[in-house]
């Protein structure tokens, strides 16, 4: 079976199943692109809702070529599908176009400029070097799904809210919800990896002048790059690493 085939048949066999699971819902094909990422996607949006889930079609497709029994494949993104319907983030969908509300939920994510040049033609944004900045409103910053909107030109024109003002609002409420983390090295490695086990193997603690390395991001370690956009960043670097450094960025 080729991918175009694989497409329609997985579609509508992600549906017939999902049906016999007494879910009624709408599923459809689209290219979804994103920063940093670009993917063919099956859109799954229960009947009556204005919230669905995307299965990138490709890494499903991937599977069956590398052995994967297709009934598998199909019955593994099902259970995704309605496991995504089941845990959406609930929100009102009016309010997005309410700017004076969705502003307070504004952050930044820096990416890198010449990999999203097509994205970035329809979404606002400013140019740091080879870096662009560009924003999103976060809906819950307590949910544990990261629930996020990139804002396009499309938003923005619905908002009735300039570029500029975007930028100007993002810039003060970003390090609010996001705010600044700037850790060493060991001090990282201790958390992924547990901070007793860390001191078992030497690793951790380290005194502040033996630190080699500092990593800057923020509590939820999502978006962490956009803290490189935040007015006081230099200043906060250059203090906890002591004077001297060398930036360099992460796009994640």
């Amino acid at each position: 079976m080729d991918y175009e085939n694989f497409k329609e048949q997985f579609m509508q066999d992600v549906k017939d199943r999902l049906s016999d699971k007494g879910l009624d819902v709408n599923v459809s094909m689209h290219e979804i692109k994103k920063v940093n990422d670009s993917y063919d996607a099956v859109t799954i949006t229960p009947e009556g809702a204005n919230i669905g889930v995307n299965l990138p079609v490709d890494k499903f497709f991937q599977a069956v070529e590398d052995g994967a029994a297709y009934d598998a494949v199909v019955d593994k993104a099902v259970d995704v599908a309605k496991n995504g319907i089941e845990k959406s983030p609930e929100f009102d969908v009016a309010s997005i176009t309410d700017y004076n509300q969705m502003k307070e939920k504004l952050a930044m994510e820096v990416v890198s400029a010449e990999a999203n040049k097509e994205v970035l033609d329809n979404v606002p944004h400013q140019n740091i070097e080879d870096m662009a900045v560009v924003y999103r409103f976060i809906l819950d910053p307590e949910d544990d799904s990261h629930a996020s909107i990139l804002v396009t030109n499309q938003i923005l024109e619905t908002m009735g809210v300039t570029p500029e003002q975007l930028h100007a609002d993002a810039m003060e409420n970003a390090p609010q919800i996001k705010p600044l983390q700037i850790k060493g090295m060991s001090e990282v490695m201790a958390e992924m990896m547990g901070f007793e086990r860390a001191e078992m193997m030497g690793i951790f603690p380290v005194a502040p002048e033996d630190e080699q390395m500092y990593v800057a991001t923020v509590p939820d370690k999502v978006h962490g790059a956009g803290v490189l956009a935040y007015q006081d960043f230099m200043e906060k670097a250059a203090e906890r690493a002591g004077g001297d450094f060398y930036i360099l960025p992460s796009y994640s």
